[in-house]
């Protein structure tokens, strides 16, 4: 990843918080969360992931956030949360309003349209 790619992740459950250490060895992160709680959760999980990953891992380089604006800067979204099409498809039409227009949005979704979700995105 250059300086001036950098990946957000949304959720802060295992998988996000997995993908989000395991990106971090490469730049920067940020990570969503849809709360105070759960993104005190997501840090200590990103920490001890970043600790479990071969040579260590700056859990630094993972920026948790909850205000979604905060991927507004970022040139690709993993979107990580429940396996839901309501809440999934609400969050993406909030994600592709703060989303730049030329960032790559991808899920995660292994059982949903992911054609319903990018139409909720505008993307």
């Amino acid at each position: 990843m250059s300086t001036q790619e950098r990946l957000g992740v949304v959720g802060s459950g295992a998988i996000a918080c997995g993908l989000a250490a395991s990106a971090a060895q490469h730049g920067p992160v940020v990570l969503w969360a849809r709360s105070d709680a759960s993104a005190d959760r997501a840090r200590r999980s990103v920490e001890k992931v970043c600790g479990r990953l071969e040579g260590g891992v700056d859990p630094a380089n993972v920026r948790v956030e909850t205000d979604l604006d905060a991927l507004g800067q970022v040139t690709a979204v993993i979107e990580a949360v429940v396996e839901d099409h309501a809440p999934k498809a609400e969050l993406w039409v909030r994600l592709g309003a703060v989303a730049a227009d030329d960032a790559l949005l991808g899920t995660t979704t292994s059982s949903l349209s992911v054609q319903r979700i990018a139409d909720a995105a505008g993307h």
